[in-house]
C-alpha cells in the first residue's frame, strides 16, 4: 500500500503555520507587521493553553480553564502583600494578579476533546501507525460521559486560537463582545497591544452616540507597563488610539527626537541651493520625499508641535522626574485626549509597605531625625504583576482565557478560553475585582469611573510623598521603555 509522507498530526502542524501566515496577511487591523515579524510568529508559535480536567467521565467531573501557570511562583492571595514570606515564591517573584475559572457540566466534553487533540498532536509520528493509540479515538469509543449539570442555569462556549484548525474564535468573540457593549468594557490583561480593539471601541461608542443613547461608553483597563523595548510600538499605538499616549512620555520623547532629526535634515536639504545635475536633483527630491513621509507618519503618531515643544531638550533621565509635576492638585504631567462618546481609564496595580489603606507612620521628631541622621520614614512600593486574561462587558458577558491582548495570542499561539453570557457571573466578578483593586465599588459606571480616577490621582501623590497607597490601583505611567518598532511579536 501507499504510505503517507506526513501523518495527520504533522500535516496539521504545517497547515497551522500556513494558516498563521495567511491570517496575518489578511487580518483586519494589522497593517504594520514586517515580513520578519510574520516569520517569527509563524515559526515560533507556542502551545499556551492552560486547562485541567479532574475525574473526567464521572458524575463528579470538574474542569479548570485557567490564566494561571501551574507553578507556585504564579499564585498569590487577594491581599497582594508587599513581602509575603509564607507564599514560598522564588526570589524575584513578587505579588501576582491572576484569574482562573472552575467549570462543570456538558462543556467538559468539549474540554476533553480539546485535550485529546492536543495530546495526539504531540505524540511521536510513528504512533500514527497504530490508530488505537489515539486518545481522541479512545475517548470517542467510550460512552458519553455523565457530565450533565442538575438545575444548570448558565451556558458556556469553549473558544480557542488554534492555527492548525484555522480557528481564531477568541479574537472573534472579543470583537463581537466589544461591538455589543452599551455601558462598559473591562479588560484585565497581561498585555494591552492590539490596536484593532481600540478602533472597535471607538466605532462602538460612535454608533452608540449616533443612535441618541445618552451618556458614554466606558473602558476600564488593568494591565502592566510594557517595560520592554520590543513592546513599545504596539502598546503606544493602542494608547494613542484611545487618546492616552501621553502616559508613555519616554516613547514620546524618542519620537519627538526622531521628528527633530528629520526636520533638521529636511531643512538642510531645502536650504542647499548649489546647482545639481539632473541625477543629483532627482536623488535629492527622493530623499526630501522620504523625509516628508517620515515626518507625516510621526505627526500621525501624535507627535504634534505641542508635544514636540514639551519634549524638546528633555534627556531620558529627565522623564522619570515628570511624575513630580503631580505634587500639586492642579498640575499633571500628561494631557489625555477626549474620544467622542468614549471614556477611558487605564491602570496598573501596585502594593505598598505599609499595606494600602494604612495610615502614614508617625515620623520621628525633627531633633531625633537630626541627631540620629535617620532618613525620613517613607513607604515602599512594589508592582503587582497582572497575568490575568479577562474581558467583562455590561455586567452580562464574561470571557476568561489564556490569551493575551496581542498579536501572538490572537493569531499564532494556541490558546483556550471559555465565554459565558451570564449576568450573575459577570456582575460578581466585577464586584470582586473592582472592590479588590480600588478598595471600593460605586453604584453606577459613571461613579466608578470618577472614583477610579480619584484613586489614581491620590495614589500618584501618595507615591511622591512616600505615603502608603490608598488602594492597589495606580495610573498606567511608563517612563522607562524606549521606542522601538522592530520585531515586535508580543
Amino acid at each position: 500500500g501507499t504510505r503517507l509522507i506526513m501523518n495527520e498530526g504533522q500535516s496539521r502542524l504545517v497547515r497551522g503555520r500556513v494558516n498563521i501566515l495567511t491570517n496575518l496577511l489578511n487580518a483586519d487591523g494589522i497593517s504594520d507587521l514586517s515580513i520578519g515579524q510574520m516569520i517569527l510568529l509563524t515559526q515560533f508559535a507556542s502551545h499556551h493553553q492552560k486547562m485541567v480536567l479532574v475525574d473526567y467521565g464521572t458524575p463528579q467531573a470538574i474542569g479548570f480553564v485557567m490564566g494561571h501557570n501551574l507553578h507556585r511562583n504564579y499564585w498569590d492571595t487577594d491581599d497582594h502583600l508587599f513581602d509575603d514570606r509564607k507564599a514560598g515564591r522564588d526570589l524575584g517573584f513578587g505579588p501576582w494578579q491572576d484569574i482562573s475559572m472552575k467549570v462543570s457540566g456538558p462543556v467538559l466534553t468539549d474540554l476533553g476533546q480539546n485535550f485529546s487533540q492536543a495530546w495526539d498532536l504531540e505524540k511521536p509520528w510513528c504512533c500514527s501507525w497504530f490508530p488505537e493509540a489515539s486518545l481522541e479515538v479512545e475517548r470517542h469509543a467510550l460512552p458519553t460521559p455523565k457530565v450533565a449539570t442538575v438545575n444548570a442555569h448558565s451556558v458556556a462556549q469553549v473558544c480557542r486560537t488554534q492555527p492548525q484548525d484555522d480557528e481564531t474564535s477568541i479574537l472573534e468573540l472579543y470583537r463581537k463582545a466589544i461591538g455589543n457593549a452599551t455601558d462598559y468594557v473591562y479588560m484585565e490583561n497581561q498585555y494591552f497591544r492590539y490596536p484593532d480593539f481600540a478602533r472597535r471601541l471607538k466605532e462602538t461608542a460612535s454608533l452608540r452616540a449616533s443612535r441618541g443613547v445618552p451618556g458614554y461608553l466606558y473602558l476600564f483597563v488593568v494591565t502592566n507597563t510594557p517595560d520592554s523595548r520590543t513592546a513599545s510600538a504596539t502598546t503606544y499605538a493602542m494608547l494613542q488610539s484611545l487618546g492616552q499616549e501621553q502616559l508613555m512620555p519616554q516613547v514620546q520623547r524618542d519620537l519627538s527626537q526622531s521628528l527633530r532629526d528629520y526636520q533638521d535634515s529636511l531643512e538642510q536639504l531645502q536650504s542647499h541651493t548649489r546647482l545639481n545635475s539632473p541625477l543629483e536633483l532627482l536623488a535629492k527630491q527622493q530623499i526630501i520625499k522620504g523625509l516628508e513621509e517620515k515626518i507625516q507618519a510621526l505627526r500621525e503618531q501624535g507627535i504634534t508641535p505641542e508635544v514636540e515643544a514639551r519634549m524638546r531638550d528633555r534627556q531620558p533621565e529627565h522623564i522619570a522626574h515628570l511624575a513630580e509635576d503631580m505634587s500639586k492638585d492642579d498640575a499633571k504631567p500628561y494631557e489625555l485626549s477626549d474620544i467622542p462618546g468614549l471614556k477611558v481609564v487605564i491602570a496598573t496595580l501596585n502594593t505598598s509597605d505599609p499595606a494600602p489603606g494604612s495610615p502614614q507612620p508617625n515620623p520621628l521628631p525633627d531633633a531625633c531625625e537630626t541627631s540620629l541622621g535617620a532618613p525620613m520614614l517613607k513607604a515602599r512600593y512594589k508592582h503587582i504583576y497582572v497575568h490575568s486574561k479577562l474581558l467583562l462587558v455590561d455586567d452580562v458577558y464574561t470571557l476568561l482565557s489564556s490569551a493575551n491582548i496581542n498579536i501572538r495570542s490572537l493569531h499564532s499561539d494556541s490558546e483556550l478560553g471559555i465565554a459565558q453570557p451570564n449576568p450573575s457571573l459577570a456582575k460578581s466578578l466585577k464586584e470582586k475585582l473592582w472592590g479588590m483593586h480600588a478598595n471600593g465599588l460605586k453604584a453606577s459606571t459613571l461613579k466608578n469611573f470618577t472614583y477610579w480616577n480619584e484613586q489614581l490621582d491620590r495614589n500618584w501623590r501618595a507615591q511622591i510623598a512616600g505615603h502608603p497607597l490608598t488602594s492597589h490601583l495606580t495610573r498606567f505611567w511608563d517612563v522607562t521603555t524606549p521606542y522601538s518598532p522592530h520585531f515586535t511579536v508580543d
